[in-house]
């Protein structure tokens, strides 16, 4: 099972993101839309957790920014008539407490707003599900921590212009202990330390 990934980003789509790691080899992994707009920009290097999807006829990696999105995502995929698809369109729908507020409250609408998913298994989701999930409604995902995609990619190219190698402007954005504040000038400073530091 690949757990984790390591790498850079190479580029993202609507629904993946392609993930180089430092042996070459670059990883196309199909993520929700609220996982895909927390990760870093082009060039930057980040981790990511994965499950592997696999049938006779394919291999299809999903990826998720933090532990407790896969978490759900195998809940989902637990339930019967909920594939990998389903579940990610799910997770796509609203940020992850929302969801679990949904089924922990039994939103049989909610859940039925999802394309694919219809009241009958919405119902499902909720009967299977309810008590499972609980331990992840008190759970505090890091996306009320991470700085913008926008201040990382000024970040980069302020780094950048300031004639630093890509891998030491992506290293000291991935070590910047100061995520919850998204002013610029702060981080940049904190990230000129970071590479000083080293």
């Amino acid at each position: 099972m690949i757990a984790q990934i390591l790498g850079k980003v190479v580029k993202k789509s609507e629904s993946s993101v392609f993930i180089e790691t430092d042996a070459g080899i670059v990883f196309e992994i199909i993520c929700p839309q609220f996982s895909l707009e927390k990760l870093p920009p082009e060039n930057a290097k980040t981790r990511i957790h994965t499950y592997l999807y696999v049938r006779e006829d394919q291999m299809t990696l999903f990826g998720f920014y933090d532990e407790s999105e896969l978490k759900l995502f195998r809940y989902l995929i637990s339930v019967s008539d909920i594939g990998p698809k389903k579940a990610i369109s799910i997770l796509s729908k609203e940020p992850f407490q929302k969801i679990i507020s949904a089924i922990t409250g039994s939103d049989i609408r909610f859940l039925s707003s999802v394309p694919g998913i219809g009241k009958k298994t919405a119902e499902k989701i909720i009967i299977e599900l309810k008590d499972k999930i609980r331990e992840l409604s008190t759970v505090t995902t890091p996306s009320d921590r991470q700085i913008d995609s926008s201040v990382q990619e000024e970040l980069y190219s302020a780094l950048i212009n300031l004639g630093y190698k890509p891998n030491q402007a992506e290293k000291a954005i991935a070590n910047l202990k100061n995520v919850s504040n998204n002013d610029f000038n702060a981080l940049f400073k904190e990230a000129l330390n970071i590479i000083k530091s080293v």
